[in-house]
């Protein structure tokens, strides 16, 4: 069984998850993490989203929480793309409320304009344009401090080597995400071998799930690969990852 050091992708009642910040930390507490982050859902999801005016409310319940339980807390956020050219739901001066930044495709997302709601309708009914995805996203990953890209492939398709590539050339990772993973072991070794860097999370939606990274660990079994590739892996004298500096 493999072990991480750190789940950088949880959400709490502030979006869509069950619990409060503190069942999370406890959890990764008893799931024997050295950090955590909680990174609630992006500022454009409809009715679930992370709301701008409770950003500063939450950092000084994360401070207090990191001195509580003696564990590193970090704020982040699950920002959105909602654009086909890569724009995310963030303005230039959020990333300074953020200790990381994370990116995904959601539904149920306010677009940036009509042209980029007719493309979410169509990944919504029909998958959308491979090609069209993939430019999206290595343009996102280009022209934002992305630190993780989360679910990849997920309600949308992409050609996951591309955008790997664009991810290695900007020092993004790849998230193996325990929750869903919806590339196959040949995209992940195609992926791989673009020299990309990878992250375990487990996507927790209720406390219980913080720090459960078992479908991943299943996914990983049988791959030739190195375990310094996997930035979160509890080996022998490996940190905690470090992200983007956004302030």
């Amino acid at each position: 069984m493999i072990n991480i050091t750190g789940d950088f992708h949880t959400h709490t009642k502030y979006s869509d998850g069950k619990g409060t910040i503190e069942q999370n930390v406890i959890q990764a507490v008893k799931s024997g993490l050295k950090a955590v982050a909680i990174t609630d859902h992006g500022l454009n999801r409809i009715l679930r989203g992370l709301k701008r005016k409770r950003i500063e409310k939450i950092r000084q319940e994360i401070k207090d929480l990191s001195d509580k339980y003696s564990i590193k807390v970090l704020l982040g956020v699950e920002a959105n793309i909602i654009s086909s050219k890569g724009i995310l739901d963030l303005k230039e001066e959020d990333y300074k409320l953020f200790d990381l930044i994370l990116m995904g495709y959601h539904v149920g997302v306010y677009p940036k304009g009509i042209p980029d709601a007719f493309w979410m309708a169509k990944n919504f009914f029909y998958r959308g344009s491979r090609a069209s995805n993939t430019k999206a996203y290595i343009s996102a990953i280009k022209n934002n401090k992305i630190d993780i890209i989360t679910h990849l492939n997920s309600k949308i398709r992409v050609n996951c080597r591309e955008v790997a590539k664009a991810a290695y050339d900007h020092n993004t990772l790849i998230e193996l995400n325990s929750k869903r993973i919806d590339f196959t072991k040949d995209e992940f070794m195609q992926m791989y071998q673009t020299g990309v860097n990878f992250i375990i999370n487990s996507d927790a939606h209720c406390p219980k799930r913080v720090g459960e990274i078992s479908l991943a660990a299943s996914f990983l079994k049988g791959l030739d690969i190195s375990s310094e590739r996997i930035v979160n892996l509890d080996i022998t004298n490996k940190p905690v990852p470090a992200f983007k500096k956004h302030y």
